[in-house]
């Protein structure tokens, strides 16, 4: 168990380390680092996400668990604001978002 957090730990130190810009450059060429801060969100609260490799306009969708678009919007500074989305079914969607550095996807999330 000691090893593990050991190991996990010294991957927080080489992030911190590199910082985002060295990380999102790390990443394959074709990807684009979509990422939260939460597996989940409040229905009521801020929604953001970040893609530091996104260039001002790029556009984002909230789609739901079958890929139906729920929502849409461009992203500013490297960040998507989706706090106008306010679903009734709050399980399972993802961010992906579409820019000149390529397509990228969230994790799944919940908002509720």
């Amino acid at each position: 168990m000691s090893i593990v957090i050991s190991q996990i730990g010294k991957c927080l130190g080489v992030l911190a380390v590199m910082g985002t810009a060295a990380y999102v450059a790390a990443l394959p060429p074709q990807a684009q680092a979509v990422l939260l801060n939460q597996s989940g969100f409040n229905t009521d609260r801020p929604k953001r996400f970040t893609a530091p490799g996104a260039e001002d306009g790029a556009r984002f969708t909230v789609v739901g668990r079958d890929g139906t678009v729920r929502f849409h919007g461009t992203i500013q500074g490297g960040v998507g604001d989706f706090s106008d989305f306010g679903p009734t079914d709050g399980r399972d969607f993802r961010v992906v978002v579409e820019g000149a550095m390529g397509g990228g996807e969230s994790v799944p999330f919940g908002i509720g």
